[in-house]
């Protein structure tokens, strides 16, 4: 009965403060609602293929419309070959594929570095993840079970600890033999006891140097984010007051980014300079 499978499970970081905010405020509902709408699996292939920014096209002179159709009806075959099912409740985020399709894993990681960026961009707020391969039953609109959707959440919420996605050390040394890693290779950082992680920080420094950049519009947004994002972090932990053991454990938190900040944005700043 159960088909083997490749899961990410997401659980967005501060979710329920951007929530309240969201009591008085309907831009940032309405630009909440587009978020969590390009969560679902249509969307996720639709983005696939570039994101739909208006600013962008229109800075280019292109109609917006007619591109936002040819890009619809790309997805409509991207989701015969490259199927994936998605989960969506309250904070939580779960994605999954046959593991067998190498490519379509692949675009998962493609879309963990930009909502990465999308959640920062817009509310500041982080996400911390697991991903497995294994046993797993998820039908959309219907039920999710088994022992790989458990090990991506003990992942998530035992071991990941830090804002980031941490990929299981099971399925590791296959997944750098692959040649989409090669290419993707900068989006992945080597974590403690063999898994791989991917942060913010690893986000924005394979988002500066991928496809998604190629507009020097967005190249200038990603690289902007990443220079204020240490400084952006810094103001975030430095209004956390209280040091109660709770607030000091946040506090880490922030740190352990701040200094992956500083650690890629050197490695950019060395690529610009040279």
């Amino acid at each position: 009965m159960y088909q083997h499978r490749f899961i990410l499970f997401i659980d967005i970081l501060g979710f329920r403060s951007v929530i309240s905010d969201t009591n008085h405020n309907s831009a940032l509902a309405e630009n909440l609602y587009k978020v969590l709408n390009s969560m679902k699996s249509d969307n996720i292939g639709l983005e696939s293929f570039g994101s739909l920014n208006k600013e962008v096209i229109e800075a280019s002179g292109d109609d917006f419309e007619e591109i936002a159709q040819t890009m619809a009806m790309a997805n409509s075959a991207f989701r015969v070959d490259y199927p994936l099912n998605v989960t969506h409740f309250s904070d939580s985020l779960v994605i999954s594929c046959d593991a067998a399709n190498e490519n379509t894993c692949f675009i998962i990681f493609d879309f963990i570095a930009r909502l990465n960026y999308r959640l920062w961009q817009e509310y500041k707020i982080l996400m911390r993840g697991g991903i497995t391969v294994g046993k797993l039953i998820h039908e959309e609109n219907g039920p999710l079970f088994g022992p790989a959707m458990v090990r991506a959440y003990d992942i998530e919420s035992k071991i990941a600890n830090f804002p980031r996605v941490l990929i299981d050390k099971a399925i590791v040394p296959p997944m750098k033999k692959s040649e989409n890693y090669q290419r993707m290779q900068v989006l992945f950082d080597n974590a403690e006891d063999g898994y791989l992680e991917i942060s913010l920080a690893t986000s924005l420094s394979f988002l500066l140097q991928s496809i998604h950049s190629g507009h020097e519009l967005m190249y200038n947004k990603y690289l902007l984010t990443m220079k204020e994002a240490a400084a952006d972090l810094e103001s975030i932990k430095a209004s956390i007051v209280s040091n109660d053991e709770k607030s000091n454990n946040v506090k880490t938190k922030y740190e352990w980014l701040i200094e992956k900040f500083s650690k890629e944005y050197s490695q950019i700043a060395s690529k610009i300079s040279g």
